[in-house]
């Protein structure tokens, strides 16, 4: 088994991704957006161990969607039914 230098941040970015769609929106978002691409990269390097990716891109997907869902409500509220 190789030794990965760096402990996966998987979990987390999954937890703020869920948080996205189901609470906070960009406030979480965001942060699993950025983080899962930083994590990825760095799976991609070698430094933190690869068999976590599928988390990684499932807590990105759910920022990036909470993310955008929350925007357009926002837009919605603001411009249209206000």
């Amino acid at each position: 088994m190789p030794f990965y230098p760096r402990n996966s941040k998987a979990d987390t970015i999954l937890v703020l991704g869920i948080l996205s769609c189901v609470l906070l929106g960009p406030i979480s978002g965001i942060p699993a957006w950025l983080m899962g691409r930083a994590e990825l990269r760095h799976m991609k390097t070698g430094i933190t161990d690869p068999s976590d990716r599928k988390y990684v891109r499932t807590g990105m997907v759910l920022g990036i969607a909470g993310s955008i869902i929350s925007l357009v409500w926002l837009a919605w509220e603001l411009f249209v039914a206000g």
